[in-house]
């Protein structure tokens, strides 16, 4: 058996088979990508500016994590900005029909 830990899993310390592993593995690799995003990701389901995008950030309307440089942002989150978005839109530019 090959040792392996993961950090995404409870399976913290427990010994793992190759084969166990990489099903561990691919797993952790699917709930990254079901639930947290890139900033280009994000920017482009935001339809919204990179600058723009980097405003709401740095103003504490987004949350980030970093880890070893990357950046990742919560999906549901921005998922939920993305609706809140349109009813800004409609508040804060009525003449805008888009």
């Amino acid at each position: 058996m090959v040792k392996k830990t993961t950090s995404s899993s409870n399976l913290l310390s427990k010994e793992l088979t190759p084969k166990e592993f990489q099903r561990q593995k691919k797993k952790a690799i699917k709930m990254l990508n079901d639930q947290f995003v890139s900033t280009m990701e994000a920017v482009e389901i935001l339809g919204i500016s990179r600058r723009a995008f980097q405003s709401l950030v740095t103003r504490g309307k987004i949350d980030q994590i970093k880890k070893n440089g990357a950046t990742l942002y919560f999906k549901p989150e921005i998922e939920e900005r993305k609706m809140q978005q349109v009813e800004l839109r409609k508040k804060y530019r009525p003449y805008d029909e888009n």
